[in-house]
């Protein structure tokens, strides 16, 4: 397993605590993906929310892998 979150939180944890307890911690400097906001213009980097909303089940799997990880 391994702990992703945004670069916004890394004041928030303690690498050493994860991986002290075998858990991988990583960031994402932002989320870059583009998807459709119903009628409005997309705008990025709004958050994980709006990630998870308008994206497929599929899509959201894909997102680490389409992320530069810090």
């Amino acid at each position: 397993m391994n702990y992703i979150n945004v670069i916004a939180g890394q004041k928030l944890y303690n690498k050493n605590y994860f991986e002290n307890n075998d858990v991988p911690l990583n960031f994402v400097p932002s989320l870059t993906s583009k998807y459709h906001l119903f009628n409005i213009n997309f705008k990025p980097i709004l958050s994980i929310i709006d990630e998870l909303i308008f994206n497929s089940v599929e899509e959201i799997k894909e997102i680490p892998n389409n992320q530069k990880l810090v």
